[in-house]
């Protein structure tokens, strides 16, 4: 609840699925990047030391970025932190920053759509295929784009809905917590 009454449907979801879902998006990517480094570690190892390289930590550390790629970045999107250019959100009305906030919320959400469904069909045409030190599925590792955009587009339909109710609570959590009396250098 909140003080004007009932949250929002999309509100109640994004607690119960989105929130859960991000979570685990969350634990995917540490998981992932620790594999990297563990991959790249223990390739150091063996081929510096032992001087015997072992031929598929290169193979994993490479798949596992493809996938933190991916889940990493419908994270972002679920969080809504994509790197987004807010000159706009500083200066128009509530009314046209919930069309504007919403509108471009659901035009990255079909467009991740549609990146997951042309997705689809790299993923069957690599089914047949295997990886040349790993022996996986190029299938699976070809399906990261197609989880990824997928997510994505779900992440940005359920804050497309947010900010259709509640536009500031969306562009609030895309703005950087540094104070504008402060140079923000690159």
């Amino acid at each position: 609840m909140t003080a004007s009454g009932p949250r929002p449907p999309a509100s109640r979801w994004g607690r119960r699925v989105g929130a859960p879902l991000a979570a685990l998006e969350r634990v995917a990517s540490v998981g992932l990047l620790v594999t990297i480094f563990l991959a790249v570690c223990l390739q150091i190892v063996y081929r510096y030391v032992l001087r015997t390289p072992l031929q598929w930590t290169d193979e994993l550390a490479r798949y596992s970025l493809v996938w933190l790629t991916f889940i990493a970045a419908a994270f972002v999107m679920a969080r809504n932190r994509h790197i987004a250019v807010d000159v706009l959100t500083k200066v128009l009305p509530p009314g046209i920053l919930r069309v504007f906030t919403a509108g471009a919320l659901a035009v990255a959400g079909l467009t991740c759509g549609w990146a997951a469904l042309i997705s689809w069909g790299t993923v069957e045409r690599w089914a047949s295929r295997t990886s040349t030190a790993l022996q996986i599925p190029m299938s699976l590792v070809m399906a990261a784009p197609l989880v990824g955009f997928g997510l994505m587009a779900l992440h940005a339909f359920v804050n497309a809905l947010r900010a259709a109710r509640e536009p500031r609570d969306v562009v609030e959590r895309t703005q950087h917590d540094v104070p504008e009396d402060q140079e923000v250098l690159l």
